[in-house]
C-alpha cells in the first residue's frame, strides 16, 4: 500500500510504501534523513535469500566498525533485512545459543510477503507458490561480529580456524532454509596503522592520554599501553589460521581485505 500524504519537509508527495516510512525519520546515526527511501522489496538485493557474513581477523583491525557500517549500508541502500549478532554479549554466550538464535532469525519468514502473497495467489497448491515466494520476500543477513576478540577466540562461531570455519558451514545447511556463507578476512600489515588504530582507541575516556597525544607531549604511559595491546595481538596470531590459499578452503567464500582496500581477494563470490 503507497501513501499519498504530503511531506512536511518540501510538500513533495510521499511515493512509497507505509513499511518504509521509519527509514525517512530522524535518529541518531541518520540526522539528516533523504526524501526517499531504499528500493523496495522487487528492488532488494537479497530477495528471498539468506546469508550470513562473518568478520574474522586478528584484533585491532576495525572489523566491529566495518560490520556496523555494512549492516547500516545494506538496510538503507538495499532495503535488507539486516541483523548483527555480537558474540561477546551474554545473550550469545554459547555457541548453541548462537546457533540458535541465528536459526530463529533465518528461518522466521516475511509475514508480509507471504500474507501479500497468498491473498494474490488464493487456491495455488503446487510448488509454485515457494517459486513465486521469492519476488515479494525481502531476504535477510546476519552478519557475525564480536566486541571482545580475545574472549571469544575459541568460539566455533568466530572463524578463526579452518575447523571452526567448516563447522560454520556445516550448520548452516542443516537449517530449513538454503543459507550462503560468507566470510571477510581484514588483514593489516602496516604495523603503523595498528599502532595508530590502538593509540586512538586506548585513549578514548582518559582526558591525560588525550590531551597528551594532541599535544605531543610525554606519552609513555600509552606507548606503554600500545605495546601491551600489541603482545596480546600476536599471542592471539599464533594460534589464528588465515584463510588459506592453498586450495583447502576454496569451497568457501571469502573476501580478503588486505589494509583496507589496497588489495582484494575474493573467492565464489556472485
Amino acid at each position: 500500500e503507497r501513501t499519498g500524504a504530503t511531506s512536511p519537509r518540501n510538500n513533495y508527495p510521499n511515493n512509497f510504501v507505509r513499511s518504509q516510512e521509519h527509514l525517512l525519520q530522524t535518529t541518531e546515526y541518520n540526522p539528516s534523513p533523504t526524501m526517499m527511501p531504499p528500493p523496495g522489496t522487487g528492488l532488494a538485493g537479497a530477495i528471498g535469500e539468506r546469508h550470513v557474513i562473518c568478520f574474522v581477523g586478528l584484533p585491532a583491525r576495525g572489523k566491529q566498525f566495518m560490520a556496523e557500517r555494512l549492516c547500516r549500508y545494506l538496510k538503507f541502500f538495499h532495503g535488507a533485512q539486516c541483523k548483527i549478532f555480537d558474540l561477546a554479549i551474554p545473550k550469545l554466550s554459547t555457541d548453541e545459543a548462537v546457533g540458535d538464535a541465528l536459526g530463529a532469525y533465518l528461518e522466521e519468514e516475511d509475514e508480509t510477503a507471504t500474507t501479500q502473497l497468498l491473498r494474490s495467489l488464493e487456491g495455488i497448491e503446487d510448488d509454485s507458490l515457494d517459486r513465486l515466494k521469492k519476488n515479494v520476500d525481502s531476504g535477510k543477513i546476519a552478519i557475525i561480529d564480536t566486541s571482545d576478540a580475545f574472549k571469544t577466540q575459541r568460539r566455533a562461531w568466530a572463524g578463526t580456524s579452518k575447523e571452526t570455519r567448516w563447522a560454520m558451514q556445516k550448520h548452516l545447511t542443516s537449517l530449513r532454509v538454503r543459507v550462503k556463507l560468507l566470510f571477510i578476512e581484514v588483514i593489516v600489515t602496516e604495523t603503523n596503522l595498528v599502532r595508530r588504530f590502538l593509540r586512538q582507541r586506548l585513549a578514548v575516556g582518559n582526558d591525560k592520554d588525550q590531551q597528551n597525544a594532541a599535544t605531543n607531549k610525554d606519552t609513555s604511559a600509552l606507548e606503554a599501553k600500545v605495546d601491551a595491546a600489541q603482545a596480546r595481538i600476536k599471542e592471539f596470531g599464533r594460534s589464528y589460521v588465515t584463510i588459506q590459499d592453498d586450495g583447502s578452503e576454496d569451497d568457501l567464500a571469502y573476501v580478503k581485505l588486505i589494509n583496507y582496500g589496497d588489495k582484494v581477494v575474493t573467492n565464489k563470490i556472485r
